[in-house]
């Protein structure tokens, strides 16, 4: 996953390159926004970029492979296909002829489903001694991976914040672009809820009251990030909401494991 997870993010900075749009921003927030800048800083040329891309991507396949090998063949079909569907719409977020990011909000739609019930999902059927399709922790699963989904998304639409200009040039019509970046804070706001309005419905259908105080705690923090972004929206203050973001889904995600983990 995490190999995956790096592949595509190469893809994604040598297409970005490739259309213009790291050439164009001038106002990214080094480490957090407008790509890696690698190559623009002459580290990797764009040739290499692609060939980096492939082979990660490659490496992410062979042990995908061997995983496939020991899945229970019930569950294979769906584990190979859920696999398919988050590297596809990783990929064709900036690559054409797709290029989701450009879709009014498609490309934070696939974000949501790649880094939310798609993950979940594909690990319950890899990992599962069982039919998990018809198991009783199939919607569970299904559940656990919409919180996880938003607090991913939020990362995305705040970082698009500080590179609205030069997505505009390159037609990049996210959702900042679409709706501005004053109206766009109501838009985290929104998913923020999403985010913790559906972690409570899985403690309440999993009986499992931990999740019920980390949803509630982690709101708490992803208020304060609220705040600050309702207020720096538009300035270079607003790094600190990014990184804040990252940390609240980091944090987030290890401790709803960890309620998973002595909640049952």
């Amino acid at each position: 996953m995490l190999i995956a997870h790096l592949g595509l993010n190469v893809f994604n900075d040598y297409f970005d390159v490739k259309d213009g749009t790291d050439e164009y921003n001038a106002e990214y927030f080094q480490q957090v926004s407008g790509g890696s800048r690698a190559i623009e800083l002459g580290l990797i040329t764009l040739d290499n970029t692609k060939k980096l891309g492939l082979i990660l991507i490659t490496i992410a396949m062979l042990i995908g492979a061997y995983i496939f090998m020991n899945v229970n063949p019930l569950n294979l079909k769906f584990t190979i296909l859920l696999t398919l569907a988050g590297l596809a719409l990783g990929y064709f977020y900036t690559a054409p002829p797709l290029r989701l990011v450009a879709r009014s909000g498609l490309g934070e739609l696939s974000i949501f489903l790649a880094f939310g019930p798609l993950l979940t999902l594909g690990t319950g059927f890899a990992v599962y001694n069982g039919d998990f399709l018809n198991s009783p922790h199939f919607l569970n699963v299904l559940l656990l991976g919409i919180p996880v989904g938003f607090l991913t998304t939020n990362i995305l639409l705040i970082n698009e914040f500080p590179d609205m200009v030069s997505d505009i040039k390159t037609n990049k019509n996210h959702l900042v672009v679409k709706f501005g970046k004053k109206n766009s804070r109501w838009l985290y706001l929104l998913f923020l809820i999403l985010a913790f309005s559906s972690s409570i419905l899985s403690s309440f259908l999993m009986n499992n009251n931990l999740i019920t105080i980390l949803s509630i705690t982690s709101l708490f923090f992803g208020l304060l990030i609220f705040k600050h972004i309702f207020k720096n929206y538009d300035n270079r203050e607003l790094v600190k909401s990014n990184w804040n973001t990252i940390t609240l889904h980091a944090i987030f995600s290890i401790l709803l494991s960890l309620c998973l983990i002595f909640g049952f």
